[in-house]
């Protein structure tokens, strides 16, 4: 008994964590989209440096594009500790943004009333999709207690290698 209840009490503080620290990255990103009039670029996490990957003339906000529109939360870039882009399981949360015509991340025609390409999809009871969100312009994602897709500190990503169709698989795969 003491060993269930010590997962349970280890599980809602992952949760716990993972919630207070997605918080934190909102008001990051809030904070950095009115000091910049943009989104920042996703650390591609080929270095894992917590910087934007980013062009030169997408940084000067006269257009360009991000390296890649999935990656890492940029946390350098946010003001962040290296900790608090990380869930309650010690791995990174997924950052995506949707840079698809709107420029979000380019700054050069920046416009509150403009809407993402992003699809989030949740799973009912019986486990069918529910389309929740069709326009969202950014997408932070926790990978939970198995950490399938994400980013450990070590720069690994980790895959449910065997299943194309399992939702962990889905949420990594970039698209």
């Amino acid at each position: 008994l003491g060993l269930v209840a010590s997962r349970t009490m280890k599980e809602r503080t992952a949760v716990t964590v993972t919630k207070k620290r997605l918080e934190v990255i909102e008001t990051a990103l809030v904070a950095y989209m009115t000091r910049h009039s943009r989104l920042p670029c996703p650390d591609d996490a080929t270095s894992m440096d917590g910087a934007e990957d980013i062009d030169v003339v997408a940084a000067s906000g006269n257009g360009g594009t991000c390296d890649s529109e999935s990656g890492l939360l940029p946390y350098n870039d946010l003001d962040l500790q290296r900790s608090v882009v990380m869930d309650g399981w010690e791995h990174f949360f997924t950052y995506r943004v949707d840079e698809d015509g709107n420029s979000w991340t380019t700054g050069a025609t920046f416009n509150l009333t403009d809407v993402g390409d992003i699809e989030v999809k949740t799973r009912d009871s019986s486990h069918a999709e529910i389309s929740q969100f069709t326009d969202a312009v950014l997408v932070v994602l926790s990978h939970g207690r198995n950490g399938f897709g994400g980013y450990t500190t070590e720069g690994t990503q980790t895959y449910p290698l065997t299943n194309t169709d399992l939702d962990e698989y889905v949420n990594s795969n970039s698209d």
